[in-house]
């Protein structure tokens, strides 16, 4: 396991300003989910490379992140709200989310969020959708939540913390499925 580098931050006090953000009202994803994206992904203020070898800061933000970049509390809580929103639109146009009862709305955009639209989506390799997006297309929620398991790897390699969110992602998932 990679050592992290860097300033951690406090979720609490990122959280707290992330509710008074224009922006934070209007997600779709609830409590639930946001918690649950701070548990896993951390809170870093200086960029580090995570087990996948991708730059990220604040709680889970990659995009634009490079070697030597640092954030503030109040950056961070806008680029969750920015990742946040990201993931949302990627789950209402190509996961069914509209459809969505919210604890599967709340795990795919944790997943979405951590794994990214495309690899949640399609399944590069086989060049086609994923059997997540599948059965989210078919509205079969209980076989997509059970689909969450497959996306442990991290450079290639299973990782430990992805299994363990990926479990808690499931949990989650399913707790709203009849």
């Amino acid at each position: 396991m990679k050592k992290l580098t860097g300033s951690a931050c406090i979720i609490t006090a990122v959280l707290g300003i992330f509710w008074t953000l224009p922006g934070a009202d209007s997600l779709r994803v609830s409590d639930d989910a946001i918690q649950l994206i701070a548990e896993f992904e951390g809170c870093r203020t200086n960029a580090y490379q995570c087990s996948a070898g991708v730059w990220t800061n604040g709680i889970g933000h990659t995009k634009g992140v490079k070697r030597g970049d640092s954030a503030t509390t109040d950056k961070i809580a806008r680029f969750l709200i920015e990742d946040i929103t990201d993931a949302e639109r990627c789950v209402m146009a190509k996961l069914n989310g509209a459809n969505m009862p919210q604890s599967v709305l709340d795990a795919s955009a944790s997943l979405v969020l951590n794994v990214g639209c495309q690899a949640a989506t399609y399944n590069r390799k086989q060049k086609r959708p994923t059997f997540l997006a599948t059965h989210a297309t078919q509205r079969n929620w209980r076989a997509m939540c059970n689909e969450f398991g497959g996306f442990k790897y991290a450079a290639g390699k299973v990782s430990p913390g992805l299994e363990r969110r990926r479990a808690a992602e499931t949990k989650l998932c399913l707790s709203g499925v009849r």
